[in-house]
């Protein structure tokens, strides 16, 4: 087992919760636009995850300014 004071070992472990965390908050992303899309089209999930993925990065400029009016607005 590998030492976890060696700085090595840490920087690893840093940026593997990092990676972990990117993959945490796209998931629940794609997630969210996928059960809106089940809801406006009725379509399974997957091919409705996959429509709202395609959408997010069609739109991927008003989707930031979307959200950063949101995000004033909310706080």
């Amino acid at each position: 087992m590998a030492n976890k004071n060696n700085k090595i070992v840490k920087a690893l472990l840093c940026i593997t919760g990092y990676l972990i965390s990117c993959l945490d908050r796209c998931v629940k992303y794609i997630t969210k636009n996928a059960y809106i899309q089940v809801a406006i089209t009725g379509k399974n999930f997957c091919p409705s995850a996959w429509n709202g993925f395609l959408l997010a990065i069609a739109n991927v400029v008003k989707f930031g300014v979307t959200h950063s009016i949101g995000c004033i607005f909310m706080s």
